[in-house]
């Protein structure tokens, strides 16, 4: 099983504040957003599978989101194993 490190390596791209669906092309960002709306719509954990290319070789991971609410906001851990 591959883990959320392994998977920081893959998108070096992927830092705190960065807009998230721009690391991904069209087809991975319709997945996400899927996941995410289940998630709002549930308010529960959502996972899906999701595949990402590096050099020519698909690694694929699930992944799983899951939001945190405090008093005025809601925050999303994003896990990819």
């Amino acid at each position: 099983m591959r883990s959320n490190s392994e998977f920081k390596k893959l998108i070096t791209t992927a830092i705190p504040q960065a807009n998230f669906f721009e690391l991904f092309n069209e087809q991975k960002i319709q997945v996400l957003r899927k996941v995410f709306s289940d998630v709002r719509l549930n308010e529960t954990a959502v996972r899906d599978k999701i595949s990402i290319e590096r050099d020519s070789i698909a690694l694929d991971y699930e992944v799983e989101i899951s939001m945190m609410r405090s008093e005025n906001n809601a925050y999303y851990l994003i896990n990819f194993s």
